[in-house]
This record gives C-alpha cells, structure tokens and sequence, in this order.
C-alpha cells in the first residue's frame, strides 16, 4: 500500500492550490486511493508493432503531472520497452538544458534533412462547387530524425516512446504548410487525435488525425460532364532543398474504401516529389496528390436533358392542331414555352454559376428557341389564315358584269376554278392563291422542325461526348475509382 507515501505528499504541500493534469482524464481522487503498483500494471504491456495511421494498436500511455503552490512534481511516462519500464522522464529530460527548437537539427556536411511523408485519406467530406473548395479528412504522418533528443537507456533503433503531442512545443518540427489551404482542423474528444512516437534512433514520428479545406480551381465548360483535378501539395515554407528534402514513406498515399460520392468518379492519384523553384529565395521541397472528379451525368440526364427534350417535342404537337382552333393550339404553346423558361431558370441556379458559356447552356437555350419557333410559326399561320378570310370575302361579294355567278368550288390546292360564264369574277382563282399557304405552312414545318431537332441531337451529342472525353487527361490504369 503505498497511501501513506501519497499523504506524506499531500501534506507538505498544506495550505497551497495544487491541480492534477493526466492524459487519461484521471481524478485526484482516483489517484489518491489507487496504489502506485497500479500504475505499473498499466504499461507492462508489450509494446506492439508500429502500423501506418493505426490508433487502436499504440500501447497504453500515461502522463500525470501534479503541480503543488508555484512548485511542482511530475510523473512523466513515456511507455515499454521490451516488457520493461523505461526511466521515468520529464519533458525537460527528453531535450536537456541545451535543447532550442528555434535551431534546425544538425545534418552531416554536405547532406540535407530527410522528411519523411505518408497520408491516409479517410473521407472526402464536402466538395463545394459554388466556392471551390474540398474537405478531406486525413491522416497526415510525418518523421524526422533530430540527433539532439535524450533518449531512455536501452531504447533500440526500432523501439519507441509513445508521448503525449504537447511535446512538439518543445522540440523543433519541419515547416509542413499545405498550399491553397483554407483551413486545417484536429478534431479532439477528450484530447487532440494525434500522436509522436520517439525511436531509439532520434526519429520523431508524428501521426495526426485533420480536416483539411483545399482550394480547387474548378472548369465547368463541359459541364455537365466536366473533369476537375485538385492538387493536394505539402511544401517546406522556409528550408530550402539545400536544407530538407520531403520524401514519400510506405505507405506513401492510401486511400480509405469508404470514400463515395453521387455526383463524381473520385480517383487519387501520387506524384512523384517535385520542387518548387522560385527565383528570388531559391528552390523548395514539396510533395503532392491529385484528386481527380469526373461528374457522374445520370442526375442532370434525369432532372435536365431529358424534360427539356419531352418539351420540344410536345410543342411540336401542336403543329397538328388545326389552325382554326386557337384557343386550345395557343395555349398549348403557351405553356410548353414558359415551362421551359421556368426548367432553364432552375438549372440555371441548380449548377455553378460561371460568366461563359457551357455545354449545358447550349442544350437549353437551343431547346428554348425550338419551342419558341413553333409559337412564331403558329403567329404567321394566324396571320395568314385572316388574310385567306379577308381576300376571300371581297372577291365573293364583288359585283359582276353578270347576275349570273357560277358556284365557288375548290377540288384541291392546286385547281384553279374556272371563270363564270360572264367572264368578271374570278374567286376561285384567288382562294386558290391564298387558301393553301396556312396549311403549307404548318405542313412544312410539321417535317423541318422536327428534323432539325434531330439534326441538332446528332450534332450536339458528337459534339458533347467528344470534347468532354479530349478535355479529361490521360491517367494511369491502376488508379483506384471510387464513386461508381
């Protein structure tokens, strides 16, 4: 029982505040009355393998610091090695009095710093067309070796000390920035999802888990077909390549299987590290993946080019309305031209809004100005047919040399009725003239409207599917499709 040592304590810190810190969330009372062999149990764990991104298969830690007045004791622990308990060290014991993290670690002679780069993409959150943004949720993991750190006795190049990440405020880390983030995030329950791992060998491994907000520049001139690529580039801000160099670590880039998206085909695809050279201040190391989105057509098919299309061809029904029925063929046309109006005034605030012209702007105004055409013929067939009313009322009642008229009669389009037998009145002549052109003219336009709607499908599909497919760049075969 080790009670009475604790009490020991507690009293010669009589009359002052003191507060209990540990990463467990422990409670001073739970500390007060459980033995310190206790504590002991907790670590004597075997410490297990390191896996990429992996929280569940770190060994159990600790840190319980007591402060006591403006004095304090802290019990610092950094966890197992080979089944034994390492020296008990504080913060301070792992960088010693002439530790300063404003210096950059030493390197040999002619070498640069290796900075060792891998990230898990867990979730792709949010893509924001209308402000050009995408969410990810990542697991960024990054090592570094600084030769300054005190390590335990006995630690191995390939065993480790799990701390707590408030030691980073303490030891000098790379200049990692993401270029063209907007925001980055650590999410956090009880404390920061993040980690750092120490190995024998002076390596900080560092694991965190972040929602990064990255700028993407988005095209919607095949819209809605379009291919965006956004670029996710890690970059050293400060160092140059003379000084750090970023490398991939296995396993370099993973992606999560529970990535999906309805509206695109998401491919991720890693570069090779590059450099970023820029003239003034020198060269810089960076490394980078691309996310690549295809949008998926079915939902604008659905919801767009398809009642746009019913509605053109049910203006051209009208065509075969006689044309003496105006109030059922005007209404008609009528409400075929205002629900389109209305679908392109949806589809227009449903899409992202650009000041050029896209594919989709194409397919919508052209069927707008088919459907306003048959409201313009069926305007010209009015126009015609009173002017047929009007000529022929004038030549019926005119007077003739001769009482005696011969009866109207039109047999076809084409017939001409002959003369009366006094020769003055010549009706049938002119109804033969005027007669035919309403009904010609919706004849007409029943065949050349429809065929230029057909004509222009045929045109504007080729059209569309083939620059859609030019503008989507060549990618390796062996990426991996999510979205489908």
């Amino acid at each position: 029982m080790q009670e009475p040592h604790v009490l020991n304590f507690l009293q010669s810190c009589s009359g002052k505040k003191f507060r209990f810190k540990s990463r467990l969330q422990s409670t001073f009372i739970d500390h007060l009355y459980r033995p310190f062999n206790s504590h002991l149990a907790i670590l004597s764990t075997t410490t297990p393998a390191h896996p990429a991104h992996s929280r569940q298969s770190k060994p159990p830690y600790r840190t319980s610091r007591v402060v006591c007045g403006e004095g304090e004791a802290e019990d610092e622990v950094g966890g197992e090695v080979n089944g034994t308990l390492p020296d008990v060290h504080t913060w301070a014991g792992y960088t010693g009095p002439d530790y300063r993290k404003e210096i950059f670690p030493p390197v040999p002679d002619g070498e640069a710093l290796e900075v060792g780069v891998s990230v898990m993409v867990r979730n792709l959150a949010k893509i924001d067309e209308e402000e050009g943004l995408v969410l990810m949720e990542i697991n960024l993991r990054v090592k570094w070796r600084d030769v300054r750190l005190k390590l335990p006795p006995g630690l191995g190049p390939k065993q480790y000390v799990p701390l707590d990440p408030a030691i980073l405020a303490r030891i000098w880390v790379p200049d990692v920035y993401i270029e063209h983030s907007s925001e980055a995030t650590t999410p956090s329950v009880l404390t920061s999802v993040a980690s750092v791992w120490i190995y024998g060998d002076a390596t900080v491994d560092y694991s965190g888990n972040m929602f990064v907000s990255v700028s993407c520049r988005m095209h919607y001139d095949w819209f809605p077909r379009d291919h965006q690529m956004c670029s996710f580039r890690m970059e050293s801000y400060a160092y140059t390549l003379d000084r750090n160099v970023y490398v991939w670590t296995p396993p370099g880039l993973e992606v999560s299987d529970n990535i999906h998206s309805e509206q695109f085909l998401v491919r991720f695809q890693k570069t090779d590290p590059y450099t970023r050279v820029q003239q003034v201040y020198g060269t810089y190391p960076a490394l980078a993946f691309r996310v690549h989105l295809t949008r998926r057509m079915t939902y604008m098919l659905l919801q767009v080019y398809l009642p746009s299309g019913l509605f053109v061809v049910v203006s051209f029904v009208s065509l075969v309305v006689p044309a003496d029925a105006i109030p059922g063929r005007m209404t008609l046309c009528i409400t075929t031209i205002l629900t389109m109006s209305a679908l392109l005034g949806v589809a227009m605030q449903s899409t992202p809004r650009v000041s050029y012209v896209r594919a989709i702007d194409v397919w919508l105004l052209s069927c707008l100005a088919f459907v306003s055409l048959v409201l313009l013929e069926f305007g010209v067939v009015i126009k015609l047919l009173e002017m047929e009313k009007n000529g022929a009322q004038k030549k019926l009642y005119r007077p003739c040399a001769s009482l005696q008229v011969r009866p109207l009669h039109v047999p076809s389009e084409n017939t001409a009725v002959p003369p009366s037998e006094s020769g003055g009145c010549q009706t049938g002549q002119l109804l033969a003239v005027w007669l035919p052109r309403s009904r010609r003219m919706d004849q007409v336009c029943l065949l050349v409207l429809p065929g230029l709607f057909v004509l222009f499908n045929v045109a504007y599909w080729w059209w569309f599917l083939a620059g859609s497919k030019a503008a989507i760049p060549d990618l390796p075969h062996n990426l991996t499709v999510f979205g489908d």
